[in-house]
């Protein structure tokens, strides 16, 4: 998996979180959590972009703090796939 902003960046708040995977994504049978540091969660809409390619948008933007996605993704062939990464907003 590939993202962006990528893990353990710093920078200004992303306007959304963009996840690639090497197969496409099954997006009913797939989720994205963003969580602060404190493990608020930051209410996400997520759109299945093709490409094997999910997009998350964040529903009000992110201040300045450590985030965390947590994911989860089926794929077209059924497998199963898993993680987190952590993101610094300034």
């Amino acid at each position: 998996m590939v993202s962006h902003p990528v893990a353990d960046a710093t920078g200004g708040p992303p306007g959304d979180i963009e996840l690639r995977f090497s197969e496409a994504p099954l997006a009913m049978l797939s989720s994205i959590e963003l969580r602060t540091a404190t493990g608020e969660d930051i209410p996400v809409s997520s759109k299945d972009m093709g490409k094997n390619m999910l997009v998350v948008v964040p529903q009000r933007p992110l201040k300045s703090g450590s985030y965390t996605v947590k994911w989860h993704v089926v794929t077209a062939d059924t497998h199963r796939t898993q993680g987190t990464f952590a993101f610094i907003v300034r």
